[in-house]
């Protein structure tokens, strides 16, 4: 039995299609792939950086809890969904570029998970270009333009924190060397600095848009589960 057409790859998130080869699941056995599964065999998912990030999973948790036990105290009502949201991109953020991106007390995490939704959401409309593919260029609903709108802002953010961490670098290599941050991406840039594996900084951006985006939507599905219960 063949394997149906792709027609519909216009419904594709935009994110997808822009960072394909960045992706370990059904990607080609090529030059690429294997040095992203050497990237997270060696650096990304070794035992010694899991095991490194217990301490940080022990504080993040300590954090939620001390916001729980605070707005018990003050009477606040606690929306379980989104605190649990908050606590889980602050670690995913933490291990990958040593900074929290949300706060329990502010609308910044409830922005990031409405971004990220809307890059989800638009890929997943249905569109007309799946049934009648020479539509596909006109892009007649306008999704593909919405998507790469989104796709922008989400590039946007990655690039102001991939651009900070180069320019400190670049800072304690003239001045005073500054604290080292031991996070995915500083060893990502090490490995573009000296390393056999060919991988630029564009490339690291496209590796964070895309995983981080998968991740921050299994996040939200875990956190819609937990405020169902």
């Amino acid at each position: 039995m063949t394997r149906p057409s792709l027609a519909g790859q216009s419904r594709t998130p935009y994110v997808y299609m822009t960072t394909t080869r960045f992706r370990l699941c059904g990607c080609r056995c090529q030059a690429q792939w294997r040095n992203l599964r050497k990237i997270c065999r060696e650096q990304l998912f070794a035992l010694q950086r899991l095991d490194a990030g217990q301490g940080l999973r022990r504080k993040k948790v300590q954090e939620l809890l001390d916001y729980v036990h605070e707005s018990c105290k003050k009477g606040q009502a606690v929306d379980i969904g989104r605190a649990a949201f908050t606590t889980s991109l602050n670690l995913l953020s933490n291990t990958i570029f040593s900074i929290d991106m949300a706060h329990y007390r502010s609308s910044s995490s409830q922005e990031f998970k409405e971004l990220v939704w809307a890059v989800m959401e638009q890929g997943g409309k249905p569109n007309l270009a799946d049934y009648f593919p020479f539509l596909k260029l006109i892009d007649l609903q306008g999704i593909r333009r919405k998507q790469k709108i989104l796709f922008g802002k989400l590039s946007s953010m990655f690039d102001k924190i991939v651009n900070q961490r180069l320019q400190s670098r670049a800072s304690s290599e003239t001045s005073t060397p500054l604290m080292i941050n031991n996070d995915v991406l500083e060893a990502l840039l090490n490995i573009c600095n000296g390393s056999d594996i060919k991988l630029n900084v564009k490339d690291i951006k496209h590796l964070f848009l895309r995983n981080i985006v998968i991740c921050m939507c299994v996040l939200d599905m875990e956190a819609l589960k937990g405020k169902a219960v």
